[in-house]
């Protein structure tokens, strides 16, 4: 008898367990429906990129006056949201530009760019900047994979064989004879490309193989060689204005790393070094080849020198802004911007962040929704001088 009612008890017990379970699990989804969740939100990382979700959809908005500086972007309509981190603002000397990307309750998108709204959309809009392993200002924004790890597919595209002999056949337009087209990029218009590829090597086997005499080209008449004798194409990138690209190749004879940018910027490398670095060497909008050493992360290196040097671990450049002056140098990192002089400043109270160059010096931008007159949200992008 004993037994029975302890089994009927732990019986009892676990299903108003389960249903306590059930009912907060509905009431979380209700609250991030309704937009409800304010305070369940926090970023540490500006520029952040994540799927869409409650947590990029934060209400954030209150009733008190915006700070000095914001500018009214645009009113929320009846039910739409503000979708934080796939939204972007983009500074440069005193040029601020936003896309702002909202969802209504039917689960379609609209964007806002510099004050004009489009849509609805199905998904929300691509980036303007997208890159191969996250989206942000100061990422290049095309880059190939590395030509070991099987044939570059923009190159196969744009690759043809003609009387025998290879050939790259851009807009109608014969580039070549190569003979071997290792990496390549086309811009998003089509009509620019920077290539990787082989003319001449020991012999015939190796050249068709990818290794021998490698030479940077593009579509304006660029062939400049990098590397010196036997080498192989490694990886190939190019700025988000597509201006400059940085190419890497493997020097057969001693093995190293050799970085070339198509404006003369070089740098060296071990093949550990490379690797070890990972995404903390990158090609910037002026053509610098960026470095964080892994032996010293707090250094920021601009085609081998340093610019700049903070008193944590750069670990997310997203969130690394170096100004044309590198005193006014900022890194954000869980909630604090810390900068190039070595001090610091709290940003703890800031949604998604995202820093930019005033004056050529640094701010940091961000959004925010503040209640109007009329019970409906304006959305402000708000700034602050660095």
């Amino acid at each position: 008898m004993k037994k029975l009612i302890i089994i009927l008890c732990c019986s009892v017990f676990f299903i108003t367990a389960e249903a306590q379970l059930l009912k907060k699990i509905k009431d979380k989804a209700s609250k991030a429906v309704s937009g409800e969740n304010k305070n369940e939100t926090k970023s540490n990382d500006a520029g952040s990129s994540q799927n869409s979700s409650p947590a990029n959809t934060t209400d954030n908005s209150d009733n008190t006056t915006p700070p000095p500086g914001s500018t009214k972007a645009f009113t929320l309509d009846a039910g739409e949201t503000l979708m934080y981190d796939e939204s972007e603002i983009i500074a440069e000397n005193n040029n601020v530009g936003y896309r702002i990307i909202t969802q209504n309750r039917k689960y379609e998108y609209f964007l806002i760019e510099n004050g004009q709204k489009t849509g609805p959309f199905k998904q929300p809009p691509g980036r303007t900047r997208v890159s191969k392993d996250d989206e942000s200002a100061n990422e290049s924004s095309f880059k190939t994979k590395s030509s070991g790890n099987g044939p570059d597919p923009v190159a196969a595209q744009y690759s043809k064989t003609i009387d025998g002999k290879l050939y790259i056949v851009f807009n109608a337009k014969n580039y070549g004879p190569y003979d071997f087209v290792s990496l390549m990029l086309a811009s998003p218009d089509k009509k620019r490309f920077y290539a990787v590829v082989v003319s001449g090597s020991d012999n015939p086997m190796m050249a068709k193989m990818g290794m021998g005499n490698c030479y940077l080209i593009n579509e304006a008449q660029l062939k400049q060689q990098i590397g010196k004798g036997m080498a192989m194409g490694m990886s190939l990138e190019a700025s988000s204005n597509f201006k400059y690209c940085l190419a890497h190749v493997m020097d057969q004879q001693d093995q190293k790393i050799k970085a070339f940018t198509n404006n003369g910027n070089k740098q060296e490398y071990s093949m550990t070094e490379m690797y070890t670095s990972g995404n903390n060497m990158w090609l910037d909008n002026n053509g610098n080849i960026v470095t964080i050493p892994p032996q010293s992360p707090t250094q920021v290196m601009v085609n081998g020198k340093e610019v700049a040097s903070f008193q944590v671990p750069v670990t997310n450049r997203n969130n690394l802004l170096l100004t044309p002056d590198p005193k006014y140098s900022v890194y954000y990192t869980e909630g604090k911007i810390y900068k190039a002089d070595g001090s610091m400043e709290d940003a703890s109270n800031i949604l998604f962040p995202r820093l930019g160059v005033v004056n050529n010096k640094a701010a940091i931008f961000w959004l925010k929704a503040y209640k109007n007159e009329s019970g409906g949200k304006d959305v402000y992008v708000c700034k602050k001088e660095l």
